[in-house]
């Protein structure tokens, strides 16, 4: 009669548990996924409200990367151990791809600049692409936000740029919202950070799965 429990706990268990806990390398019909050194969102702007913008988009763009599980991403433990002395901003802002010679063992480096993060008011039909909201023009604010995507290829003889963007993201938020986050808190741009994050690993994905 134990036996038979455990068995049937085990199986709900495994039910009930995400199907992987990390990127995982290879497609369930065992090919070999594109692999990406991913590396943090360098910041090189200041940010209008409280909390670490930079740190939540770049795990917001992970995870979604994660869910999807298109491409595999090695341990952020192991791509730092690669970078050796090289910085996130010197990966970021070089113009010598040479640097990233070091990331041989994946296919892709990517890296993602904040260039400009403010807030200014609404006004319509002045943001495009804008993602609106069901709010009062009077009480409304645009979170508008720029960030510098290149993703370079490895895997030639030599590394090569394979996109360079700079991504625009435009979001109405409520003047209730913005004074949450100028507070620190967190969910009061959740939205802002996932369509971003969203828009961020599209862009990825479509570069890194077309150039194979």
């Amino acid at each position: 009669m134990y036996a038979i429990f455990f068995a049937l706990f085990c199986v709900l268990t495994a039910a009930c548990a995400p199907r992987y806990a990390d990127f995982f390398p290879y497609y369930d019909n065992g090919t070999k996924k594109p692999s990406v050194s991913l590396f943090s969102v360098y910041n090189d702007t200041e940010i209008p409200f409280a909390g670490n913008f930079p740190v939540e988009l770049s795990k917001g763009v992970r995870n979604r990367m994660k869910r999807a599980g298109k491409i595999y991403c090695p341990p952020i433990a192991q791509t730092e151990k690669e970078m050796g002395a090289a910085t996130v901003k010197e990966l970021t802002t070089t113009a010598d791809l040479k640097l990233f010679s070091r990331f041989r063992g994946t296919d892709f480096a990517v890296c993602m600049e904040l260039v400009e993060c403010k807030v200014v008011p609404y006004k319509r039909g002045a943001f495009k692409p804008i993602y609106l909201a069901n709010i009062d023009e009077d009480d409304a604010k645009v979170v508008s936000i720029a960030t510098r995507l290149k993703i370079v290829n490895l895997k030639g003889k030599e590394p090569k740029l394979a996109r360079m963007e700079l991504v625009k993201s435009n979001h109405m938020i409520s003047n209730e919202e913005l004074k949450s986050a100028e507070k620190g808190n967190r969910g009061a741009l959740e939205l802002v950070r996932s369509r971003l994050a969203r828009d961020l690993a599209q862009k990825i994905e479509e570069t890194v799965c077309v150039k194979q």
